[in-house]
């Protein structure tokens, strides 16, 4: 296992600096930054896409009475506890709490926005043997004249079989700031071949056409 700590620098090259717990690479470099930028241009853990990917596993394989809402505000929104099958074969079992993208209008100062949030730990297997899995917390803000932005995705979201960032057991990252400024990333993100933590990166949307700074470490 090896451990890399990049400290990043806006609008300039890379430093390098003598550092007694930096320790000899086992995997080339080559090899960590092309396995980073396969990572990054999979992209990051997102919760537009927990939202939309939830919505089509509880749209797609559920049925009416299965899972059963104990609360429910509309065919996806709501809370449920159950253990069921459906009418196809499709078995949901755990619970969730989910609201999907809500669009609340802007009041006379301009504060209005956009939000989603789910809490679960269930498993759906479908009757093919597919299997989507939610072990965690996701929510997110967006609001305000400024573009104010919150976003945090701790646990597990494995909704579909393609999205590296979902494959590869938890997440834990955090977003906030604004989305006309600058935006700080904290938090760790398991890709196949490699975790990246960031730990206060500031990406400014208006410096050098962006640009990131701060400290990213990759463990592979």
């Amino acid at each position: 296992m090896n451990v890399v700590i990049l400290t990043l620098f806006a609008c300039g090259p890379s430093v390098e600096e003598n550092n007694p717990e930096i320790r000899m690479f086992q995997t080339s470099l080559s090899q960590i930054e092309s396995d980073l930028n396969v990572g990054f241009s999979a992209g990051l853990p997102n919760m537009f896409q927990v939202a939309e990917e939830y919505e089509e596993v509880l749209i797609g394989w559920g049925d009416e009475t299965c899972p059963e809402f104990s609360q429910q505000t509309s065919s996806v929104d709501g809370h449920w506890v159950d253990d069921c099958v459906t009418a196809d074969g499709n078995r949901f079992f755990g619970f969730a709490t989910f609201a999907g993208l809500a669009v609340q209008s802007p009041d006379n100062y301009g504060n209005g926005g956009i939000f989603s949030s789910v809490w679960g730990s269930f498993d759906a297997i479908h009757a093919n043997g597919e299997k989507r899995t939610v072990g965690g917390l996701g929510q997110m803000a967006i609001v305000g004249q400024e573009g104010g932005f919150d976003m945090n995705l701790r646990g597990s979201f494995w909704l579909n079989e393609s999205e590296l960032w979902m494959q590869n057991g938890s997440n834990s990252l955090e977003v906030s700031g604004s989305i006309y400024n600058a935006l700080f990333f904290n938090g760790g993100i398991q890709y196949p071949r490699l975790t990246v933590v960031f730990d206060e990166l500031m990406y400014d949307v208006n410096q050098c056409n962006g640009t990131a700074s701060g400290t990213m470490k990759i463990r592979d």
